[in-house]
Order: C-alpha cells, then structure tokens, then sequence
C-alpha cells in the first residue's frame, strides 16, 4: 500500500476518534474533536497531492478517498445533530445533495468522461462548504431557530447546480 492510501486509511481510522472526542463529555473535548478533524482534513489534502506529484493514483485510492471525505464529513454532521447544534433538516439536505453529486460523477465516469467527474470533484468541497455556511449550524440550536427562508434559498441553489451539472453531462454526451 502506498503512501496515499495510507493517509487515506488513517482518515477512515481517525473518524472513531473524532466522534468519541466530540461526544464524550471530558475536558476541552471539543479542542480534541478540532485537532482530530484537523488532522484527518490535513490527511486529505496530501493524499491527493502526492498520489498525483508521484504518479501513484491507483484504483483503491480513487474509490477510497471520496468515501472517507464523506464518511468524515457525514459522521460530523451526524454529531451536530446528536449535540443540538444544527437541525436534522438541513443535515438532510446536504446528505441529498452529496448523494445526487456522487451518483452523477459516477454515471459520467462509466460513461468514460472523467473529465467532468474530475470536475465535479474539484467543485464538490465548495459548494458544500457554501451551503454549510450559509446554514450557520452554530445558530441553529432548536428547529425554530433554522432560518427557512434562508434553507428554502440554498436548496433551491442545489437544485438549479444539479440541475446544471445533469445539463452540462448531457451536452458533453459522446
């Protein structure tokens, strides 16, 4: 196993530890729970760069370190919810959008347009992120508390960008 695929694996592996230390009441848990995510978001960023700078891509690694980004990022949103600190909604939502985005890069990669799969990937963090914080899940204490106006907006948002990315595959269509 090369190195990518082991900072790949280490990911997977600290996401027991990040929600332990996110869950478990204990001093500066949640400095810990920072460190841990911390961390394994530092795994990702390397994996990628040294896998592509050495030539080491393999198969593994392209199916692996998509699903450890998600299995982080969803164990996370998961502990929020557990914690109170957003709405289960809004987790939903961004579950979805992960789903649809998935299932469209995988079709387009079967199809042999990895282009737009590559692309889809390098997009993928951004919009995320946008959504996340145009939802301020810090805020959102009690489902009363979640701004509808403003989670009717970025889910519209993420129905015209799957709407524009299912737009985009089918004009590229071979």
């Amino acid at each position: 196993m090369n190195l990518p695929n082991k900072l790949t694996v280490t990911r997977i592996l600290l996401v027991p530890f990040f929600v332990a230390a996110l869950l478990i009441d204990f001093p500066l848990n949640n400095l810990a729970a920072l460190a841990v995510f911390g961390a394994a978001s530092l795994t990702d960023l390397f994996d990628g760069r040294i896998a592509r700078k050495q030539g080491l891509v393999t198969d593994f690694g392209k199916f692996a370190d998509p699903l450890a980004d998600k299995i982080l990022v969803f164990s996370a949103l998961l502990c929020f919810v557990q914690l109170g600190l957003c709405d289960c909604v809004a987790v939903i939502i961004v579950l979805m959008r992960e789903f649809a985005v998935t299932s469209i890069r995988l079709i387009a990669a079967s199809k042999g347009n990895a282009g737009y799969a590559a692309c889809a990937r390098r997009r993928r963090f951004g919009r995320s992120s946008a959504l996340l914080s145009r939802l301020h899940f810090p805020h959102c204490r009690r489902s009363a508390d979640l701004d509808l106006d403003l989670l009717r907006h970025s889910f519209r948002r993420y129905l015209y960008q799957t709407k524009q990315a299912i737009h985009f595959r089918l004009l590229t269509k071979e």
